[in-house]
């Protein structure tokens, strides 16, 4: 179920449902719009005014793809971890790459993709001092989703060659 209204555009996707579709649904929505970078943040996110340009100001004065925060600035290059990941739920892409998920994945790693993806055209970053701050997300999962995890990593796997994180 849609309503689009002026500038917002509400979407039900209870029923066939992967958490990179609905994120294609606004990453298309601002690459359409014009925008040259293109932040994704999850409802947990806090940050200041100035959080977003700066983060933005990070992503361009390193020539990235995709940039987010962190308790120390860093390039990330090489074997990617779970200390060199850009976070998930909290990043910002340059636009001009139309980077968009790979809706098969259900719930988990739909980041972990794009990331991928990102780091694919070009170097990625995270950055301290931004002000963004996020928790931890609860990680409990219902049986459903559970099953959803388990097969999106195996799909992550055989697509990349290597673990998520």
């Amino acid at each position: 179920i849609t309503d689009d209204l002026d500038t917002l555009r509400v979407t039900d996707g209870s029923h066939d449902f992967s958490l990179g579709r609905l994120w294609n649904h606004g990453l298309r929505w601002a690459y359409d719009q014009g925008a040259t970078e293109v932040a994704v943040l999850s409802s947990d996110v806090v940050g200041h005014p100035d959080s977003l340009p700066s983060l933005a100001s990070c992503l361009r004065g390193n020539a990235l793809t995709m940039a987010g925060p962190s308790d120390r600035s860093r390039i990330l290059d090489g074997a990617r971890t779970v200390h060199d990941r850009v976070p998930g739920g909290c990043f910002m892409v340059a636009a001009e790459h139309r980077l968009f998920c790979d809706e098969a994945y259900r719930w988990w790693y739909s980041d972990d993709d794009l990331e991928m993806q990102a780091r694919a055209l070009g170097p990625v970053g995270v950055f301290a001092g931004t002000g963004l701050q996020f928790s931890v997300p609860d990680s409990t999962l219902t049986p459903e989703r559970q099953a959803w995890a388990v097969e999106d990593r195996a799909r992550f796997v055989e697509k990349w060659g290597c673990e998520p994180w």
